[in-house]
């Protein structure tokens, strides 16, 4: 039995890196607002708060049930909530509403942008101005719209129910939805006609009516940006549009025969296979909506482009060690699953029982928890190696300061991809192993093993975690020496980050001791041993989450 389907893997994980690429951009505008000061940025993020909450509430209603198979971990849960369950309630109903009424935001608010470009180019010279009042206005009209065609589904009883053919869930209510579906797909095909219109006459004007002083390149790739989120408008439009074609064949064919096998008369095979494989596109077209606009703008738009890289890699390169050392929380939140939340369940805990069913020869453990596991070992190469890389970063800046930034615009992502190659090769043999849940009663708690042979990929670790902490030690040594003979070309900025580095370093060595210490003692029957397995989360939380308060510390330009 597994946790999920792989569609829903694969979705969740590209879901949640374009997030946050999403939100960085967000915050970025934020904090460059009198830069980006703009009608068509209103939209922006507005826009993306509409697909937060798609994709929040997407979860509930498409991702989580048409992820789950029959012999997937919450089919029971989805199978409990059936028609006529006496668990669906009022939160259901509000999900189930948002279904059909996100939709309406997601094509009203690409329709906009192209608006505010076609404003933007036939009245550039008030433009502003008229977008102060129709920018809430339009934001308004689309709220209205989402609501008054979508209040029927309000008095639906919506619920789960198992699609034997696909095999997984789909959300569904016990009355007539389909004049709340027909006005979404009028919508729809209302907003994107007027997306291309709006396009069309604004690059018609673009291109023979205005001169090339009269418009800024940035105005012109913000038209560009919004033709290509229109082109992933339309695309989503179509796949709906043929679904919504698929439900009429079948309602016009359920009155001749109850099921079909075959595909209708006079329909060819292929226009019919390509309607049964909508519904099994439509999460990754919604996805596509739904996070394609951060990827758009930063593609499209230079000054974007240029904005993120300056403020999440800074001017100077060693922003940009620390930027990827602060992705470190990813290890903290691995690390809740295969080692704090076990290890700190004792046997009359409350997820005991949890873990105990989670147990050897268990029907539960799936994919998700394979890679967990992977991640536990892999994880320690992302530490280590990025201490190391701050050391050689430091280095660098003072044997090479006056080269420092070029040297540092490709060893950040050759080292980084480095660091990744290694993990994989060093930790691929967990990917064969099947991990558990065991009880240690000596410490009264869990901890996750594996049925196979894990030395190999172990020993990997502790030789990666011994050649960084060397590493470190040495480039810190030669770092110090050499800043003695240099004192009045370095700034006390750069000084400060040597000491942070080298605190860094000096946590990396206590982390490293402590795991050197149980790799002496495996079966953990000695003093020393069973101190360190307790020390050992510790000694890992002090590795991923002490950047922030050593940098502040530390550094009294970044206090």
């Amino acid at each position: 039995m597994s946790f999920f389907n792989l569609k829903f893997l694969v979705s969740f994980f590209y879901c949640s890196i374009s997030f946050l690429i999403y939100t960085l951009l967000i915050i970025m505008l934020f904090k460059n607002w009198k830069e980006f000061k703009s009608a068509f940025f209103h939209v922006v993020i507005a826009d993306y708060f509409f697909n937060l909450l798609t994709w929040l509430n997407s979860m509930i209603t498409l991702r989580l049930p048409n992820g789950t198979c029959k012999d997937c971990l919450l089919s029971n849960l989805f199978a409990s909530l059936g028609q006529n369950n006496q668990y669906t309630g009022g939160f259901l109903y509000i999900c189930y509403f948002l279904h059909f009424g996100n939709a309406y935001f997601q094509y009203g608010m690409v329709t906009m942008m192209s608006l505010n470009r076609t404003t933007s180019i036939f009245a550039y010279f008030l433009y502003e101005k008229i977008w102060q009042f129709l920018f809430p206005f339009s934001l308004g009209t689309v709220v209205l719209c989402a609501v008054y065609f979508t209040r029927t589904i309000l008095v639906t009883s919506p619920y789960y129910v198992y699609n034997e053919a696909l095999d997984m869930y789909s959300i569904k209510a016990d009355s007539d939805i389909l004049s709340a579906y027909s006005n979404v797909i009028n919508f729809m095909a209302l907003s994107v006609t007027s997306s291309v219109i709006l396009n069309t006459f604004s690059v018609l004007k673009l291109k023979f009516f205005i001169t090339s002083q009269s418009l800024s390149t940035i105005e012109r790739n913000l038209l560009f940006s919004t033709i290509a989120s229109s082109i992933v408008q339309c695309a989503a439009a179509g796949n709906t549009l043929k679904m919504s074609g698929k439900i009429d064949i079948f309602r016009k064919c359920k009155l001749q025969k109850p099921k079909l096998s075959v595909p209708p008369p006079n329909r060819s095979i292929s226009k019919y296979s390509t309607r049964t494989s909508c519904p099994s596109l439509l999460p990754f077209f919604s996805d596509f909506l739904t996070i394609s606009q951060p990827y758009i703008l930063i593609l499209m738009s230079s000054k974007v482009r240029l904005e993120m890289l300056k403020m999440y890699f800074g001017k100077s390169p060693k922003v940009g060690v620390f930027f990827v050392k602060s992705l470190e929380p990813s290890n903290w939140l691995n690390s809740m699953i295969t080692l704090r939340l076990p290890n700190g369940t004792c046997k009359d805990c409350l997820l005991s029982n949890l873990f105990a069913s989670l147990g050897q020869n268990n029907q539960y453990t799936g994919g998700f928890l394979y890679i967990c596991y992977f991640l536990h070992f892999g994880n320690a190469y992302f530490q280590y190696g990025m201490v190391t890389m701050m050391s050689l970063n430091r280095a660098t800046s003072i044997f090479f300061y006056f080269i420092n930034e070029k040297i540092w615009k490709f060893s950040l992502p050759i080292l980084t991809l480095l660091i990744v190659i290694v993990m994989t090769i060093g930790t691929r043999t967990i990917l064969s192993t099947v991990p558990y849940y065991t009880y240690n009663s000596a410490l009264d708690m869990y901890t996750i093993k594996s049925d196979s042979n894990i030395l190999p990929a172990y020993y990997n670790v502790i030789y990666f975690m011994a050649f960084a902490v060397s590493l470190s030690v040495f480039l810190n040594i030669i770092s110090v020496i050499r800043l003695k003979t240099i004192q009045s070309k370095i700034s006390t900025v750069e000084r400060n980050l040597l000491l942070v580095t080298i605190f860094s370093s000096i946590i990396q060595c206590f982390a490293a001791a402590n795991t050197f210490v149980l790799q002496l003692d495996p079966s953990r029957t000695s003093m020393l041993g069973q101190i360190a397995q307790v020390v050992l989360p510790f000694a890992s939380d002090f590795l991923t989450i002490s950047q922030p308060y050593v940098l502040i510390f530390l550094s009294s330009k970044v206090r």
